[in-house]
């Protein structure tokens, strides 16, 4: 296979050339996500492949997997915003319904998983089980509402299965989706599936189009991985441009799995400067750490890994109680920024260049408000021609140095401007 050529001559071309000439892979770059989804659903759903699939399912899930029937059950795709689910069937007065969800697979094949947006999936997951429970419970047993309370305590339930399928190896929130009960499953590790049990599937076209799947899928997971063990944080943010990535449309890919790297070895630096009681919390909002009132998160490190505007995010932040959040920011191969997100002022809504005067008088005195006029001068703030914001307060900016540092003198940086800021907190509240 097209991995095993990969090792064998360490030549990146090799890589490029079995994409491009792989149809399949030509095929997934519209949607990525929604292609690889799409794909499991076909497999799920066509009568010449749903053995291999239910072989795919006893393989990822164990002794807990659930008999797949069509007859009962259906495959949906973003059923609720879930990638891909397996809902039982409800007939009641020969009308269909969807019923109990018994397996969601989240696929992260072009982004990373976090711990709680997976949590968030399952809440939700518990709130649509317990309507359609009553729903099956009037369409098969006849009762009414007041009734089903005891019904659902006698009754043995199934409980839905999570399956997390991810590009990536290792994560932030790798450990913590574990316990919190998703099964990890790696593209190589669907693709060895795949592979392994071809035979289940007999029509010679239906068994060349998922040989083709497994090349592509092997390929790319090989080549990106490998990449990926070769950085050396001694290099310089550069490496998030990789012009085979680029090539082949696929960047933004390569510069979520570095960055999610990156903020791997910032966590490691954090643990050796603070300790293991104060590690940072994986965030996807700013609002996260703010709270209902801006104080409930202090003395906490937070961090996020983004994507925006074409380019990577490792962002490092500190709560100000009742004022805002200091953040430390890395972005794509541009110098470390700093900057303090107001969250007490709403968005201004400037449309005149020449209120830019105004915006820099409310810099300053949120800077110094929070002690940070050291750190972030209003006078280099002022250069800016607009202000800046994001959707839960003012953000104030500017760049913390003049170059881009390596990764390893960056993280660095970052580490000793968010404990100069922790030490000033701690001073003005005492």
């Amino acid at each position: 296979m097209y991995n095993d050529l990969i090792r064998k001559n360490n030549m990146n071309n090799l890589f490029v050339d079995a994409l491009q000439n792989n149809p399949i892979f030509q095929l997934s770059l519209s949607s990525k996500e929604l292609f690889h989804s799409n794909f499991l659903a076909w497999l799920a759903e066509d009568k010449n492949t749903q053995a291999l699939f239910k072989k795919i399912l006893s393989t990822w899930l164990g002794e807990d997997t659930f008999d797949y029937n069509t007859d009962c059950m259906e495959v949906k795709r973003e059923y609720k915003n879930f990638d891909f689910s397996i809902c039982e069937k409800i007939t009641n007065d020969k009308e269909s319904k969807t019923g109990r969800i018994r397996l969601v697979l989240e696929n992260k094949f072009k982004s990373i998983a976090y711990k709680a947006q997976l949590e968030n999936y399952q809440k939700k997951v518990d709130a649509l089980n317990e309507e359609a429970d009553k729903a099956q419970c009037k369409a098969k047993l006849k009762l009414n509402s007041a009734k089903f309370e005891n019904w659902k305590g006698n009754a043995k339930l199934p409980k839905t299965k999570y399956i997390l399928l991810t590009l990536a190896e290792d994560f932030l929130d790798k450990e913590a989706v574990k316990q919190s009960g998703w099964i990890i499953v790696t593209y190589a590790d669907y693709s060895k599936t795949l592979h392994d049990n071809l035979d289940l599937v007999k029509d010679k076209f239906y068994k060349e189009l998922l040989e083709k799947y497994c090349e592509f899928i092997d390929a790319f997971y090989t080549y990106i991985n490998n990449n990926l063990e070769k950085i050396k944080y001694t290099d310089n943010w550069e490496i998030l441009k990789n012009e085979d990535f680029s090539t082949l449309r696929c960047n933004d890919i390569w510069q979520k799995l570095v960055m999610h790297q990156c903020a791997l070895q910032l966590t490691k630096k954090l643990e050796k400067k603070f300790g293991k009681d104060f590690q940072p919390i994986i965030v996807t909002s700013d609002q996260e750490i703010w709270g209902e009132n801006g104080t409930e998160n202090k003395d906490k490190l937070f961090m996020r890994v983004s994507y925006y505007h074409g380019e990577a995010l490792l962002e490092l932040k500190y709560l100000i109680p009742k004022k805002g959040i200091f953040v430390l920011q890395q972005q794509g191969n541009h110098p470390l920024r700093v900057g303090f997100l107001d969250m007490l002022t709403k968005k201004p809504k400037y449309s005149k260049k020449d209120d830019t005067k105004n915006w820099n008088e409310e810099t300053d005195r949120i800077i110094r408000g929070a002690k940070l006029a050291t750190m972030v001068p209003p006078k280099k703030v002022e250069s800016e021609d607009k202000p800046r914001y994001n959707s839960f307060g003012v953000f104030y900016y500017n760049d913390l140095n003049t170059v881009t540092k390596n990764i390893d003198k960056t993280l660095d940086d970052m580490i000793d401007n968010i404990n100069k800021v922790i030490v000033l907190v701690k001073l003005q509240n005492k």
